[in-house]
């Protein structure tokens, strides 16, 4: 995940992949070229390099987004 905005609370997010045991790494990106690029403030990112979801804030049900990664 990479997070241009510290002050956002993502901990549901990792809860939600922890409880479904999928491994989730946080960057911290404090460049703004690199957010203007994104134009989010959340990417999620697969280790093939895939973008697999991008937003402003997290959705109500994230978990339905950690299962849409894992393809349940």
């Amino acid at each position: 995940m990479l997070c241009f905005d510290e002050d956002l609370d993502i901990a549901p997010l990792l809860e939600a992949a922890s409880a479904r045991r999928v491994p989730l790494r946080t960057e911290f990106v404090d460049d703004e070229a690199v957010a203007t690029l994104e134009e989010t403030r959340l990417v999620l990112v697969r280790p093939d390099g895939h973008v697999a979801w991008r937003g402003d804030d997290l959705p109500k049900d994230v978990g339905v987004v950690i299962e849409t990664v894992i393809g349940v």
